[in-house]
This record gives C-alpha cells, sequence and structure tokens, in this order.
C-alpha cells in the first residue's frame, strides 16, 4: 500500500507541476500578446500624429502661399490705381492751364493707352496668380 500512496502523491504533485508551468507559459503568452499590443498602438498614435502634423504644414504652406499671392495682387492693383489717378490729375491740369484742343487730346489718347496698358498688366499678374495656386494645389492635393 505505501508503494501506492508514494506513487499517487508523485503522480498528483507532478500534475500541479505541470499545470503551474502551463499556466505561467499562459500568463508570459498574455504579458507578451498586452505589451505588443501596447507597441502596436504607440505606433498607430505616432504615425497619426506624423501625418496630421505634415497636413497641417501643408496646409497652413498652401495658404501662406495663396496670402502672399494675394498680397502682391492687391499692392499691384493700388500702384495701378494711384499712377491713373496721378495721370488723370495731370491730364485735367494740362487742360484747365494750357486749353489748347490738340494737346489735350494727345494726353488724352496717351492716358487711355497707358490705361489699357496697365489694365492688360493687372490681368497678365491676375492670371498668373491663378496659374500658380491652381498648380500649387494640385500638386499638394492631387
Amino acid at each position: 500500500m505505501g508503494l501506492f500512496k508514494g506513487a499517487g502523491k508523485s503522480s498528483i504533485g507532478k500534475e500541479d507541476e505541470q499545470f503551474f508551468f502551463f499556466g505561467k507559459a499562459e500568463d508570459d503568452m498574455t504579458w507578451l500578446q498586452s505589451e505588443t499590443q501596447i507597441v502596436v498602438v504607440v505606433i498607430e498614435v505616432v504615425v497619426t500624429v506624423a501625418v496630421v502634423v505634415v497636413v497641417v504644414v501643408i496646409v497652413v504652406v498652401v495658404v501662406v502661399v495663396i496670402v502672399v499671392v494675394v498680397v502682391v495682387v492687391v499692392v499691384v492693383v493700388v500702384v495701378v490705381v494711384v499712377v491713373v489717378v496721378v495721370v488723370v490729375v495731370v491730364v485735367v491740369v494740362v487742360v484747365v492751364v494750357e486749353g489748347e484742343e490738340e494737346e489735350v487730346v494727345e494726353v488724352t489718347v496717351a492716358v487711355v493707352a497707358m490705361v489699357v496698358v496697365l489694365v492688360k498688366v493687372v490681368v497678365v499678374i491676375g492670371l498668373v496668380v491663378v496659374v500658380v495656386v491652381v498648380v500649387v494645389t494640385y500638386s499638394l492635393f492631387g
């Protein structure tokens, strides 16, 4: 009987040991899975933040380019308006002071020609601005 008792105890002990080792292995796997999940989540967060930062930088650059172009166009238009006003004032002064019809006609034709040229320049600059904005926007987001 002693032989059976000893055998029974040792087999129960071995089963307990095996359960302990299997349990530990399962704990290790659970820990590894949780660590892997944490690393994956951290990588996803880093990639998401990086993408958001890149998109924000691109949008800011596009907005800055558009603002700079608009400011340049506004400055050119203001300069054109100032030049036209100065020329009109000069024509009025010449008409009032000189009073000769031939000179008035010549100056008026010159003023109209200058205004036509300035309008063409403003239109060309506006078209260039539109093309630049479209190309930059298409190259960034197209």
